[in-house]
């Protein structure tokens, strides 16, 4: 089964670059060129699309979207978006509808500098990969930080432009350390454990 054709309209895709199936079984496709999500069922018919394009600079309204590059559902059905290009991170009610946003375009617990993906832990909590930050940043469901790990660099735990991540069934988290040419593990605390490549 496939869907889709590249173009700006309904059902259509333009750079799709993130996907979550949330799960009722329906899907959530991100769209970096587009900026915007769309929802299908899980037989590709198309439900409904959110999301518009932001201006060139800050600052950014709520639910407007710059390169948006990864997407998450968290056990409430909540819709999570890696809105990388305004530096920032987006929660969406099941319908799409805006509940809040947090982070802007610097250093430090509450900033991003290109965030890419993003997954939301069965714990109820949210990981960030923050790209060109080189670390990892967890926050509440309300958007709270909670903790950060990786630093810039190539030794144990040290991280380069990460881009992906993951979780396995005991809570430890993969990391695409893609400058690197790696892949690290982490456990839920953020402390390295082994790595890969």
């Amino acid at each position: 089964m496939e869907w889709g054709t590249e173009g700006t309209g309904d059902g259509q895709f333009n750079n799709p670059v993130g996907i979550a199936v949330e799960s009722g079984g329906s899907v959530y496709v991100v769209e970096k060129g587009n900026d915007r999500i769309q929802k299908f069922d899980g037989n590709g018919k198309l439900l409904f699309q959110f999301g518009r394009s932001a201006g060139l600079r800050a600052p950014y309204e709520p639910g407007e979207l710059k390169t948006p590059g990864s997407i998450t559902v968290d056990k409430e059905g909540s819709i999570w978006v890696a809105d990388t290009g305004c530096h920032r991170v987006q929660k969406f009610d099941p319908q799409g509808n805006y509940l809040l946003s947090f982070g802007s375009e610097g250093w430090g617990q509450d900033k991003f500098y290109w965030p890419q993906d993003i997954i939301a832990e069965p714990t109820g909590t949210i990981l960030v990969v923050d790209t060109s930050n080189h670390c990892i940043k967890r926050y509440d469901d309300e958007g709270e930080f909670l903790l950060s790990f990786g630093f810039a660099g190539n030794f144990d735990g040290f991280l380069k432009f990460p881009t992906g991540v993951a979780l396995d069934k005991e809570g430890n988290v993969y990391i695409a350390d893609r400058d690197n040419q790696r892949v690290q593990i982490f456990n839920e605390d953020g402390q390295f454990l082994s790595k890969f490549g």
